[in-house]
């Protein structure tokens, strides 16, 4: 095995292991039977393993879940897993969409299909980037899906699908990432009684993919537990909403934040939200916005 001297472009078994949602038992079999994963010896002696493995294993997981072999798919390069996932798309009966690179994003919605809309989002993430992907291609899939639902073209089951595929992806490609990262470190939460996680794993991904490390508090979280969280050395203080929160109460729970952690403290909230003065919080609308704005505070020293 080649050395890797760069331990932060690499993982351990574990956190490969957590990323791709596979036993650490289990990736030890194929490694020793079909070879893959394969690990790279450090100097140090510690075994490591590649970023790209993440996508390799994330695609063969899936193909496991829909029937194949791990003696067939664990070996295979990821042109071939490739290959087969989108063998398993389902011929549509129904009317063309709008949107030539919709069609398939919907119709892996409608037929609840995993393992197709998984691959979908890989696909773009990779061919894309992360940040454009989830601009171009998961923004406006997720707002089709919205649209549908309240027509009543998709089920609340077909929905919270979706929803769970893209949280699941989400989440595992930033995770992966922010195990790595040597950057600022940055808060992620709701606010009480938001429950729309979609747009805090993008904003964690998004500050992931510019080098942060990540601490998820999830949604719907207390003002005082977002709170007790902080310390001078967290970078930010990121906040996403979404259009059904409440305008006065985000701006009455945004105000009780920033007197519990301070006036130095980095508060950025992005999503639907009321006019928020810049000394309350800084209103970053879209995941550019805060891609630049994330990439600029790498540059500044934290507080001491």
């Amino acid at each position: 095995m080649a050395d890797d001297p760069d331990s932060t472009t690499t993982l351990s078994i574990g956190a490969l292991s957590t990323a791709v949602g596979v036993p650490v038992a289990t990736l030890r079999t194929w490694e020793r039977r079909y070879n893959f994963p394969t690990a790279i010896r450090r100097p140090s002696g510690h075994r490591r393993f590649s970023i790209e493995t993440v996508e390799r294993l994330q695609l063969v997981r899936s193909l496991i879940e829909q029937g194949h072999k791990a003696s067939s798919v664990v070996p295979a390069s990821i042109e071939t897993l490739t290959s087969l996932i989108k063998a398993t798309q389902p011929v549509s009966n129904t009317a063309p969409l709008t949107k030539d690179w919709l069609d398939p994003w919907v119709q892996a919605t409608l037929d609840m299909n995993s393992g197709t809309l998984e691959w979908l989002h890989q696909e773009g993430w990779s061919t894309m980037g992360g940040i454009r992907f989830m601009k171009l291609r998961l923004s406006p899939f997720l707002q089709e899906v919205g649209k549908r639902w309240r027509a009543g073209e998709l089920s609340v089951a077909q929905e919270h699908h979706a929803s769970s595929v893209t949280v699941r992806f989400l989440a595992m490609r930033w995770q992966t990432i922010s195990n790595v990262a040597i950057g600022p470190r940055a808060i992620c939460a709701t606010l009480p009684n938001e429950r729309h996680e979609i747009g805090l794993h993008m904003a964690a991904a998004t500050l992931a993919l510019r080098g942060w490390t990540i601490r998820f508090l999830g949604t719907d979280t207390p003002v005082d537990a977002i709170a007790s969280t902080y310390d001078p050395t967290i970078g930010a203080i990121v906040i996403a909403s979404s259009d059904a929160a409440d305008p006065k109460t985000t701006r009455h729970d945004l105000v009780n934040l920033r007197t519990l952690v301070g006036p130095l403290a980095e508060i950025w909230i992005g999503g639907g939200h009321p006019k928020i003065p810049i000394e309350i919080a800084e209103f970053l609308p879209d995941l550019d916005q805060l891609s630049v704005r994330a990439q600029r505070l790498k540059g500044k020293p934290l507080q001491a």
